[in-house]
Parts: structure tokens; sequence; C-alpha cells
């Protein structure tokens, strides 16, 4: 038995999609080419797997699927994903503006507090995300007076070296990649603090 879509001329949908899904599947993508608009009952019909539940939008967003591809069709702006978004440094200070190599010490005990000015490849604009640099020595010291410390933001290392730290950050920025600009802050701020981070909350 057939469901008809007459509300969007669509033709008739069968009931027993399962013997030939690709076809459906064919038929709706270059329904989009073609600027046609479908009904639920359509898209729902055109489920990936026969006898499952799953309709058109997961099939589209699953991993792996490149229908496009797969019926040799013009890309359309309903399939294709965004690609993500590529963070850069843009500068990398200290806390109150200082350059990298007036920072002192750089060995026995120190913490310092830098910041790094992130943004988008490509993209205007760019966010302050700050994090310390510390050696063990430092630590030790602070734990002769606290029993526990958070490790949070905090790069340990034995020498304070501005070229070290700096290819640190780039390699982090370059796994930090996302469709968003939260889902990179998100990333950032499992090694760094977000300047929005209170505002977020």
């Amino acid at each position: 038995m057939a469901r008809q879509s007459a509300a969007h001329g669509c033709g008739a949908v069968p009931e027993d999609y399962g013997a030939d899904p690709f076809h459906w599947r064919r038929r709706f993508y270059i329904g989009l080419t073609q600027g046609r608009v479908w009904d639920a009952a359509s898209i729902w019909a055109l489920r990936p797997s026969p006898g499952g539940s799953e309709g058109m939008a997961a099939y589209i967003g699953r991993s792996g699927n490149d229908p496009v591809a797969e019926f040799g069709l013009p890309g359309h702006p309903l399939l294709m994903k965004r690609p993500n978004l590529q963070p850069e440094l843009r500068s990398l200070r200290g806390q109150v503006d200082e350059d990298l190599s007036d920072l002192t010490p750089v060995s026995g005990s120190f913490c310092h507090t830098l910041r790094a000015e992130i943004g988008v490849t490509g993209e205007k604009g760019a966010d302050a995300f700050e994090f310390d640099v510390c050696s063990p020595a430092w630590l030790e010291n602070e734990l002769d007076s606290l029993p526990i410390l958070s490790g949070g933001s905090r790069l340990i290392a034995k020498r304070f070296a501005p070229a070290v730290v700096e290819a640190y950050v780039r390699k982090r920025l370059l796994h930090a990649t996302g469709p968003d600009w939260q889902t990179i802050a998100t990333k950032l701020g499992q090694w760094s603090r977000w300047e929005f981070d209170s505002h977020e909350a």
C-alpha cells in the first residue's frame, strides 16, 4: 500500500521501501538539487535501514556516509557539512603584556601567567586565554603550605623557554578544531582559562 504525498507533489511513497531503499534516497537528493520540497512522510520513508527508526537527518549526519558522493550528485547546501574552524595564535605575552623574553626567573622556582590571543583562521577578532607555566620547584614550595594543588590551567616545565611554550600552544591549537567557536573554546579550556568563562556560566 502506498502513501500519497499530494501536498508537495512528491508522488507515492511505498510502505515497503526496503526492497529498494537507495532508489528513494536518490529521488530525495535529486529533488533537493531541483528545489523540490519534501514532506515528513516522504523523508521518513527514506530512513537508512529497512525496518529501522532513524530519520533522514540522522542518515545525513552519520559519519562515514556521503550520499552526494555515493550518487554522484552535485553538492547541495542542505547536505553539505560546514568545515571545522581552525583556531590560530595571534599573540602570546605575559599577563600584563610583557614580552616573554622579559619574564624571569627562567629556572629554579617560577610560575609565569601568560595570555594568548586566539582567533579563527581567516576571520577577524580574538579572545584571550590565560594559563600558567610553573616549575616543579614552585609546585613543591606551594605544597609546603597547601595539602592539594589543582593542575587545571598550569603547564609544568623545568625551564621557562618562550619558544618551547609557543610551540606547545600552537600544537594544541592544531587539535582544537570545531564546528563553532564555543566548541573550540571548550577544548582550549582543558588547559587554559577563557576570558568569557564567567560570562558563559
